[in-house]
């Protein structure tokens, strides 16, 4: 996507560790407002940044509230938020190291 563009993925990985946290924010906002059209459209958002950087797991995470959002399922949607959370924190450290583009 970068086009082995060391440089320019470093900068969207500072980007996405940045804006992350607030969109995992209002992600809760919208599961604690039980809001299924917002849930769907803030997880697909975050699926689609963690997408970039090949974060399976987190993407899966996403994907599953994306889904529980469109098909307004939230029973048992906080569990998987906390988990994308903890993924997401991985996520965020692995890019945050210095030389992770070398590797």
């Amino acid at each position: 996507a970068v086009d082995g563009d060391k440089e320019l993925m470093k900068e969207l990985a500072e980007n996405f560790v940045e804006d992350s946290a607030r969109q995992l924010e209002e992600l809760l906002e919208s599961l604690e407002n039980s809001d299924p059209e917002q849930i769907e459209q803030r997880a697909h958002s975050l699926k689609g940044a963690v997408g970039n950087f090949g974060a399976g797991m987190a993407y899966d995470l996403a994907y599953e509230l994306e889904t529980r959002g469109r098909e307004s399922r939230l029973d048992g949607a906080l569990p998987v938020y906390q988990r994308l959370e903890q993924e997401m924190e991985r996520v965020k450290a692995y890019l945050s190291k210095p030389g992770w583009t070398d590797q």
